[in-house]
């Protein structure tokens, strides 16, 4: 049997000083590298900032230390990794990850 793999190879221009390249060579191999990705879309898309304009922030500024913008940023990343974590750990086939 011949395992066919496609290796892809991704440029995000514009999120860093640095060049960020991303691969998808492994066959079985999963990180959270994904949140770079939508950190991009967002970034692009301009979805956490349209959706902190939207709000009214009626909290102490001077014990403010993060924007709402920033907090739906954290939210927006953090969320599907975690959501992915538990399919993961079940050895959920529809989901490549690491082999044990």
């Amino acid at each position: 049997m011949t395992n066919i793999t496609t290796k892809q190879a991704v440029l995000f221009k514009g999120l860093s000083k640095k060049l960020l390249v991303g691969q998808f060579d492994q066959a079985h191999a999963s990180s959270d590298g994904g949140a770079i990705l939508l950190k991009a879309c967002d970034e692009r898309l301009k979805l956490s900032e349209t959706l902190s304009a939207c709000l009214q922030d009626d909290r102490q500024q001077s014990k403010v230390m993060h924007s709402l913008q920033e907090l739906f940023q954290q939210r927006m990343s953090a969320l599907p990794v975690a959501m992915l974590t538990p399919m993961m750990q079940r050895g959920c086939p529809a989901i490549p990850c690491s082999k044990c």
